[in-house]
């Protein structure tokens, strides 16, 4: 794979190595800490390159609102 750009690198849905652009499977590799949410720096290593790197997690929370039923 080629070096991703570095918009490539931001705010996706699993960590994506910035050498090989290798994607990082939270689950696969039971990297269950990056989902904390004091959006800390975790290093990990790639499975693929082998290479370490930072990953930045970001947390957003989104909420829906509904009338309650009056009876």
């Amino acid at each position: 794979m080629a070096e991703p750009t570095e918009r490539e690198l931001w705010y996706n849905p699993d960590p994506k190595c910035p050498y090989c652009g290798e994607i990082f499977d939270i689950s696969d590799n039971e990297a269950w800490h990056l989902y904390s949410s004091d959006e800390s720096k975790n290093e990990i290593e790639c499975p693929e390159c082998e290479k370490k790197y930072h990953v930045q997690t970001t947390v957003t929370y989104k909420f829906s609102t509904d009338k309650e039923d009056i009876f």
